[in-house]
């Protein structure tokens, strides 16, 4: 089991939840402004993948929200990095 998994309670959160968590646990450690980056990706989640429990995403489901929210480049024409 991940450590996402471990610090959710087990695969049986939402995506949300475990995102969340992260964002929660990484908030002292991450720049503000990398915080405020995570959030707005998981802003742009779509909310039927949100809320899928972790044990059900598939490859393809993360392929899909990928092609669905794309990408875009920060303020120095750069791809930001994520590290969900």
């Amino acid at each position: 089991m991940s450590k996402i998994a471990d610090t959710t309670g087990g695969w049986n959160h939402t995506v949300k939840a475990a995102l969340d968590k992260y964002i929660d646990i990484k908030r002292t450690a991450l720049s503000p402004a990398t915080i405020k980056a995570y959030e707005h990706y998981v802003k742009r989640f779509p909310e039927w993948f949100l809320y899928l429990p972790l044990s059900a995403v598939t490859t393809e489901q993360v392929q899909a929200v990928m092609n669905e929210i794309g990408t875009t480049k920060t303020q120095y024409g750069k791809e930001p990095s994520a590290k969900f």
